[in-house]
């Protein structure tokens, strides 16, 4: 009687805790493609210290840690998710569908180096405390980032350290957001003075001077605009790489032919990183 009461408890506490652990499991999966990666490492490193999962279930939770730790920054500890994975399948081949390239080619780095190695131990809580701080300070420097580019085309690249480009950028963006206002103001004082002239001989002339700061006024609202999403563009897509050595070959060109009223504005942005 005694030993059925416990082989029913034991398969009962089996139960329930396989159950516990398929939750715990569903929860990292789900925070993962939410891209909730600080919270995917936090909870993924309490299941793995303190249950007993299977391979598939550990290879599984090893590569949403390597995506996490890649995406916060932690290149280091990536490396250690995939040493894990192929201490428990050393032909584990990751899907390009579900990781981008740059962490297949980390992948691949790690194979080479350390197929043969026994995986290593799981980090220690110090390694995940530094990894979701330096996350947090990242992500704060980022927001801050933007919201300052927001108001001023520019600042962005100077508050993350990207001072060659930030002081090009935000001087453009100066000097571009003057003239503007400039000609808001002169294309509107002169559509008044056009308006209110009766004399027919100075109509044509005042239309006409009119017009050019009206074309003038679009043509920098045109390029602020412009200016304004090469810069959002820039500080999103490359806030993390090394500032463009070419930097030189940022620059603009402004022409107004006097005989036809029409304006040409160019520019030319660096499209490569060396």
């Amino acid at each position: 009687m005694i030993n059925k009461l416990f082989l029913t408890g034991f398969i009962f506490f089996t139960v329930m805790n396989a159950f516990a652990q398929e939750s715990d499991y569903e929860k990292i999966k789900k925070l993962f493609e939410e891209f909730e990666y600080e919270k995917t490492i936090q909870l993924s490193t309490d299941l793995i210290n303190k249950e007993v999962l299977s391979d598939s279930a550990l290879v599984n939770i090893y590569l949403m840690r390597a995506v996490s730790f890649y995406a916060v920054g932690n290149e280091a500890l990536s490396r250690k998710s995939f040493q894990n994975i192929l201490g428990l399948k050393n032909n584990f081949i990751p899907d390009p569908s579900k990781i981008s390239p740059k962490l297949i080619a980390l992948f691949e780095e790690v194979k080479k180096e350390a197929l043969s190695e026994k995986p290593v131990n799981i980090a220690n809580p110090v390694d995940i405390s530094e990894a979701l701080k330096f996350a947090d300070e990242r992500q704060k420097l980022i927001k801050n980032a933007f919201v300052k580019n927001l108001i001023l085309p520019g600042w962005g690249q100077l508050h993350v350290g990207n001072d060659s480009k930030g002081w090009i950028v935000s001087g453009l963006s100066a000097a571009n957001l003057g003239a503007m206002i400039y000609f808001l103001r002169d294309a509107l004082t002169k559509e008044n003075d056009y308006l209110k002239e009766t004399d027919k001989l100075r109509i044509e002339q005042k239309y006409s001077a009119y017009n050019k700061s009206y074309k003038m006024r679009n043509v920098f609202i045109v390029s602020y605009l412009l200016i304004w999403i090469y810069s959002q563009a820039d500080l999103l897509f490359f806030s993390d790489n090394e500032p463009f050595s070419n930097i030189s070959s940022f620059s603009s060109a402004f022409q107004f032919d006097n005989l036809t009223d029409r304006a040409l504005l160019t520019f030319r942005f660096p499209l490569s990183v060396k």
